[in-house]
């Protein structure tokens, strides 16, 4: 029977009921016996409509849950695919920096190098400048490799890349406290990942915070791997996230993960990364 025709039958005994036991009740009583009819049938056809609605909508809401799940599978498989494909592409372009223009900038320096002592005074001035911006270009194109893929992943593996990153802040008189465990059984989206969160909380430390004192510690905690990079700086104060915070929270959703920026009780800032482990076999 068709929900629509099953409701109209439902309401309309219930409707009947309710006329019944008013017509059969003493005149003097109707009153409280129209009140009574009233609450207890409005009861009734909520308590009806409903257990027949959330048995004919049972299915659609089931087909809707699983659509849902696999459209968030599907998400995050896409999300995976695409950090595969951009970690791919920076490597490779990391690659062709260091072992091309890199090396063609580096072979350069040496050709002035020895053409600034066989050419003419005022040459020698000119070729010192060309040797100077020379020298600035082979810089940034490292910078921009590093940008890409840090060395350091490949060569050394998170946990050592991660001892390494908190050097930027040794100039600016912060103490950096490191704690960290692993290695840990990671792809290299999620290690490249987790490196960038880092190399991104510890940047606006050295540019925004103060502080005095840095923590940097990664752990294993109820089967996910937790970053956290907390300082005793001048907090948050108030403002709208950063775009470097939105970059962090972009990036750990691409592997499943979640970011927390939060002001300390003590003063300073927590950012905590969660992201979860793969199951071992």
């Amino acid at each position: 029977m068709p929900l629509h025709v099953r409701l109209v039958l439902v309401n309309g005994v219930v409707f009947a009921l309710g006329v019944l036991a008013m017509s059969l009740a003493p005149v003097a009583h109707q009153g409280v016996t129209a009140a009574a009819v009233l609450a207890v049938g409005l009861a009734l056809v909520v308590a009806v409509n409903t257990r027949h609605l959330r048995r004919s909508l049972e299915p659609l809401t089931s087909a809707f849950g699983g659509l849902r799940e696999r459209w968030e599978s599907d998400r995050r498989s896409l999300a995976a695919r695409t950090l595969a494909d951009k970690e791919y592409d920076g490597q490779r372009m990391s690659r062709a920096l260091h072992d091309h223009v890199a090396d063609n900038l580096a072979a350069a320096l040496v050709g002035l190098e020895q053409a600034m002592h066989h050419a003419p005074p005022e040459l020698a001035e000119e070729l010192k400048t060309v040797r100077h911006r020379t020298r600035l270009g082979l810089v940034e194109v490292r910078r921009l490799g590093r940008t890409l893929r840090p060395e350091l992943l490949d060569d050394m593996g998170l946990h050592s890349a991660l001892g390494a990153l908190p050097t930027q802040l040794a100039g600016r008189g912060v103490e950096v406290h490191r704690h960290l465990e692993g290695p840990f059984d990671l792809d290299a989206a999620t290690e490249l990942i987790v490196y960038k969160v880092a190399e991104e909380a510890l940047r606006n430390v050295a540019r925004h915070a103060e502080a005095r004192n840095v923590e940097l510690s990664l752990q294993q905690e109820d089967g996910s791997l937790v970053l956290r990079v907390t300082d005793d700086g001048v907090g948050l104060g108030g403002s709208t996230e950063r775009t470097g915070i939105l970059a962090m929270r972009e990036r750990a959703a691409l592997v499943g993960g979640t970011l927390v920026v939060r002001p300390r009780a003590r003063g300073g800032t927590e950012v905590r990364l969660v992201v979860p482990l793969p199951l071992s076999d």
